[in-house]
């Protein structure tokens, strides 16, 4: 939202203005306002001792029309978001630590401990970030005013990337005051974001851990040598291998010589270029292990106070003390933000970024019905739409669509449409016509049906819900609707996959069960109740309903499982559709 209302992304000048304010508190003291290119941090009081309340200063704008010409009816928002990020800014540009509430920025900065519990007091381990008081320098205040301007001008992506990382690193601060091993993990995470949005690297074989590459290696010497590559190959697509790698990769990039060189005078332990990859990699491990089995950091890096020094060997294999952790990802941060772009203008589509704004899937009859652009590959998408319409239509009476426009132009299609796309097409153009009152069914309904009959007599999961809600019983065997159902089960998930409401789904599988009852298979019988009662998770009424059958061994009302459970069992309100709404 800080980007946003620099206005670099706006075409025109006629916008809504208003002037914003908001308060903070830090750990550092300056004599006047500091003004930068998108607000001013004014302080409230000249070197107070301790923490000290500011006045952040803002204009919050927004362009009146939007890109179509149109007057925009929100013409003020984002004041809380706008304050946020520029406390995350000042925060990293500073040094210090910023916040909206005083008391928890002062917990931070305390420089004794609380009470006997507590074993962590963060201005003994970072002294800069956590010290009671930072008094401000005139190099310090040009400097912040610079990286402001240099972080507004980021292009779009690098910077909602960066306002991300930047919020993480100084939560990372703020948590260190009451968990060492979070705050930790929290500064890992703040370079590990960057790493996976803005590195390409791929691994190479010599990734792999010493030990286990050995012991790989004798083992794949057996095979022959082709072979032997495309199992490396295979194996060096492993995830946590890539993200390590990556991570590693990325930050050793962003250390430049400087963090050798100026930025490491007065450190007792300063990180050598040779150490660099080493110690990334055993930090990350070490996140790696708190965060998957919460096992704590080494004693020794958060018991001891090193806060001049980055590294801490221990098994002559190099570990970053949290001061030498804060000191390279603050580091590679900077250079990831110099390195970046300068845009004053740039064009995005800054209105789907102002918070409260969500994304959310249009419900099928406001698109269900449209033919223009119709592919047959989107056909699976039509059905699992109508089925969504048709469950509403049980158990909301809420009208139906008229489809009768989409099923002309199956009529046309169906007989050049791949079968895979064809068994949807023509699954939605039979449950239309057979639940429609027959004055709203295609003139050529049965002709159609005739010519394409034959797909409706294989077994799959399109065609087993319209013989469900069509029909009184299936016409396969058991076994082969059981299966049609297990394969659904299992691919459900897919992108492109068929979405069967829950209540028709149920209906379903209580089809299935009837029909193993029927044929005596009461195991199976069993194992379908059984399915069907934990998977009506919710359903209270149906859940009663197909548990008091399974108990009584008798057959499930499956068409009044479909309808949601209204009315009384055996006794399911007529399932036709009735007058389509165009």
């Amino acid at each position: 939202m800080l980007q946003i209302i620099s206005g670099k992304f706006f075409t025109g000048q006629d916008r809504h203005i208003f002037d914003g304010k908001g308060i903070t508190y830090a750990n550092y003291s300056w004599v006047a306002p500091i003004e930068t290119c998108i607000a001013t941090l004014e302080p409230v009081g000249v070197f107070l001792p301790g923490v000290c309340p500011y006045v952040i200063l803002y204009r919050n704008q927004i362009e009146k029309e939007d890109e179509q010409g149109r007057q925009a009816t929100l013409i003020r928002t984002g004041d809380a978001e706008i304050v946020r990020q520029f406390e995350c800014i000042a925060t990293f540009g500073l040094k210090c630590v910023f916040g909206g509430d005083r008391w928890e920025v002062e917990l931070a900065c305390r420089s004794q401990a609380k009470d006997m519990s507590d074993g962590f007091v963060p201005q003994q381990y970072v002294p800069r970030f956590f010290a009671s008081s930072n008094r401000g320098r005139p190099d310090e205040v040009q400097g912040f005013v610079r990286l402001v301007e240099k972080i507004i001008g980021l292009p779009r992506q690098k910077y909602l990337a960066l306002i991300t990382t930047l919020d993480t690193l100084r939560h990372a601060l703020l948590v260190l005051s009451h968990n060492v091993n979070m705050g930790y993990s929290l500064l890992v995470y703040c370079l590990e974001s960057l790493s996976q949005q803005f590195d390409t690297y791929e691994p190479v074989w010599k990734d792999y851990d010493d030990g286990i590459r050995a012991r790989l290696d004798t083992l794949l010497s057996t095979i022959e040598a082709e072979k032997a590559q495309q199992i490396r190959s295979t194996l060096l697509q492993a995830g946590h291998l890539r993200l390590q790698k990556r991570f590693t990769e990325f930050v050793a990039s962003h250390v430049s010589d400087d963090f050798y060189t100026a930025e490491a005078k007065g450190r007792q332990q300063a990180t050598r270029p040779c150490e660099l990859t080493r110690a990334l990699r055993n930090t990350y491990q070490v996140r790696s292990k708190y965060v998957h089995t919460l096992e704590p950091l080494p004693d020794y890096l958060r018991m001891l106070r090193l806060p001049d020094s980055d590294l801490f060997r221990w098994d002559n294999e190099p570990y970053f003390t949290v001061s030498g952790l804060l000191r390279v990802v603050h580091h590679a941060i900077r250079q990831f933000i110099e390195r970046g772009e300068y845009l004053k203008q740039e064009t995005h589509n800054w209105r789907s970024d102002l918070p409260g704004i969500i994304t959310l899937k249009l419900a099928p009859k406001y698109w269900i019905w449209k033919t223009e652009a119709f592919q047959p590959e989107t056909a699976q998408a039509r059905l699992s739409g109508f089925l969504s319409m048709y469950q509403e239509f049980l158990t909301e009476k809420t009208p139906v669509a008229d489809l009768n426009s989409l099923l002309h132009e199956y009529e046309h299609l169906l007989p050049s449409t791949k079968k895979e796309h064809r068994i949807a097409m023509l699954a939605l153009y039979v449950l239309f016509n057979r639940l429609a009152p027959p004055a709203n069914r295609s003139p050529r309904y049965e002709e159609v049906l005739k010519e394409h009959w034959r797909i409706m007599e294989e077994c799959s999961i399109e065609t087993l819900i319209v013989r469900a809600l069509t029909e009184e019983g299936l016409p396969w065997p058991v076994e082969q609707c059981a299966a049609a159902v297990e394969r659904f089960r299992q691919g459900r998930f897919a992108k492109r996959a068929l979405v069967v409401p829950v209540h028709l789904e149920m209906a379903l599988m209580a089809a299935i069960a009837n029909e193993c009852l029927e044929s005596g298979n009461l195991g199976a019988y069993d194992t379908w109740s059984r399915l069907a009662y934990l998977e009506a998770a919710g359903l209270d009424a149906v859940q009663d309903h197909i548990g008091k059958r399974a108990s009584e061994k008798s057959p499930f009302d499956h068409r009044w499982i479909a309808s949601g459970g209204s009315g009384t069992s055996n006794e399911a309100d007529s399932q036709e559709i009735g007058e389509p709404t165009g």
